[in-house]
């Protein structure tokens, strides 16, 4: 670290009242002392107001209408995490405030995403002139949407996905990302939008003298399933998301006021004597909600969400636990086909990693996308089914996958989706042309055949900070997409202590290693085969900072991203 950056670091360390340490890691990030004291203490203050996002006081007041006319109104969700939350929290909204609600999910096989015009068939028989709210979806669905209006249906999207150039013909239209939109953060999840939509209704509400001040809801309670549904879909956590994840969580570990189904969920997941953390939405929590939508019906997910019966609880978050390791099994057996593939592409020297099985599982291939892109460092699109096959696109920071499909839009039936993640239709026999238009444009990227560089934030000297340093060191979380973990680098080579292989196989490591004159444990995943290498040698070792509980109590914990042999200079 330069003198001045040191010297930078020290005055901010006064200010604020952390390690010196962890304040170069802010610089290191970008941060002013001003923006660091806001990082660092977010502050449900500090959320723009709802005036400033385009449709949204149009659609509280389509809503309201719907509600004063005893209509019913659609809550038409995803059946991903981010949709799944969306569902729960606004259907649960809607019916609190006495207004006709049922809520709806796409069948993943049947209907594929967003809305279908089978749906809104489905959805005409069964509720005529009602109000349909797409959660999650919506914003590419223009044929859907205009056959919806062409049955007298209204329809309201809150989406959060790029919009198409052509923007479907909806009553009304939520996306920050849409022209003309003047909110001022755009990467909120689909559950984010819908927090701020339920902000305009009880605003309007009050104002309508709905509620006194003692009987209107506490909106801060909602935010737990905002932060679940943001976390899983791995949108930035910076700025307005850093604000709702870190309430949400909050509103999660007040065991007063928590939700009965996430209690059971938290049993069910083994995690309910410990703080959650975004590591266990992430981990534990997401990949069970997903389950039911990826083999089952997504509905199930919602109805538990929504449930505040704790047999009906238990009988439910059973039922998506079971889905979920059904979902395991298939996965791994599917992911292992997929890697074998991706290998000799990435030995033919393909950028871009383009996979297709026509008796892939539909709802796998999300999971397998990601498998392959972390493997190979590559961007990657996952193909299911013939001849029309639906696919699933996961990329790395250096390329944008909605801009390659994109630009490869006319080998394709329809793309929707973000920067990092995206959903795909094509026919398998334009796969060919597809493939080779994605590696046209990854030429014309400069796309590197070379994995990402691990950055490492910080050198770990001798002696240090002690307890202070890990307690200023959670100021700094909650931790995902758009605010990794720092990385953290042993400023000598030195040896691991009391090593262990854990795991089935054997494929993981369990040791301890002193830092800040502190005995800390440590796991090194997938560095099982180093064992007796480590037992022998020193080594250079970068690993980020985590809490461990066990049975109640907490420790600090290492894991383990890196390991530099002096030798292998």
């Amino acid at each position: 670290m330069l003198a001045t950056d040191s010297k930078r670091a020290g005055l901010m360390s006064e200010k604020l009242g952390i390690p010196e340490q962890l304040c170069s890691i802010l610089l290191q990030r970008g941060f002013t002392e001003e923006d660091a004291h806001h990082f660092l203490y977010p502050k449900l203050e500090q959320l723009p107001s709802p005036s400033l996002m385009k449709g949204l006081e149009s659609a509280v007041s389509l809503i309201l209408q719907a509600r004063a006319e005893g209509r019913m109104i659609v809550v038409y969700g995803d059946y991903d995490v981010d949709g799944v939350t969306s569902t729960a929290l606004l259907s649960g909204f809607l019916a609190g405030i006495g207004a006709q609600v049922c809520y709806y999910h796409p069948d993943r096989l049947d209907d594929g995403y967003g809305l279908s015009s089978s749906s809104v068939e489905n959805i005409v028989s069964r509720h005529p002139r009602s109000l349909i709210v797409t959660v999650d979806c919506g914003i590419s669905d223009y044929k859907p949407i205009q056959t919806a209006k062409e049955n007298e249906l209204s329809v309201i999207i809150v989406d959060h996905h790029v919009p198409p150039e052509q923007l479907p013909k909806a009553d009304a239209i939520i996306d920050p990302l849409q022209e003309g939109c003047n909110f001022p953060f755009k990467y909120l999840a689909g559950v984010g939008l819908v927090f701020y939509l339920i902000i305009g209704l009880r605003g309007k509400l009050r104002e309508d003298g709905f509620w006194t001040h003692e009987t209107q809801p506490n909106l801060k309670e909602l935010l737990d399933l905002v932060a679940i549904g943001s976390v899983a879909d791995m949108v930035p956590l910076v700025d307005l998301n850093r604000v709702l994840v870190k309430a949400g969580l909050d509103a999660i570990n007040n065991k007063s006021t928590r939700r009965k189904c996430l209690s059971v969920l938290f049993q069910i997941c083994n995690i309910a004597d410990k703080e959650i953390v975004t590591e266990d939405i992430g981990f534990q929590l997401g990949p069970r909600i997903n389950a039911a939508g990826r083999l089952g019906n997504a509905g199930e997910a919602t109805q538990l969400l929504m449930c505040d019966d704790q047999k009906l609880s238990y009988e439910l978050a059973e039922r998506l636990n079971a889905t979920n390791e059904r979902r395991k099994i298939m996965t791994e057996a599917q992911a292992s086909q997929a890697l074998d593939m991706a290998k000799r592409q990435v030995a033919q020297g393909r950028k871009v990693i383009i996979l297709h099985h026509s008796d892939w599982h539909n709802g796998l291939i999300g999971i397998i996308a990601s498998r392959v892109c972390e493997a190979t460092n590559k961007p990657v699109i996952v193909l299911a089914g013939t001849p029309i096959a639906k696919g699933s696109a996961r990329t790395t920071n250096s390329c944008n996958i909605y801009e390659l499909l994109n630009y490869c839009n006319g080998s394709l039936i329809q793309f929707g989706g973000h920067k990092m993640a995206a959903g795909l239709t094509v026919k398998v026999s334009n796969i060919p042309a597809f493939t080779e238009l994605a590696e046209t444009y990854a030429e014309q990227m400069n796309l590197s055949n070379h994995a990402e560089e691990l950055l490492v934030d910080s050198i770990l000297p001798p002696g240090g900070h002690g307890k202070l340093f890990y307690e200023k060191y959670k100021l700094l979380g909650p931790f995902g997409a758009g605010n990794t973990e720092p990385k953290f680098m042993t400023e000598k080579p030195s040896y691991l202590r009391n090593i262990q292989l854990i795991g089935k196989n054997k494929d993981h490591l369990k040791f301890t290693m002193e830092i800040y004159g502190d005995k800390l444990t440590g796991v090194g995943f997938g560095f099982g085969h180093l064992a007796d290498r480590l037992a022998a040698q020193k080594a250079s070792f970068v690993f980020s900072i985590s809490e461990n509980w066990f049975k109640g109590n907490k420790n600090w914990q290492l894991v383990l991203h890196d390991i530099d042999f002096p030798d292998l200079q």
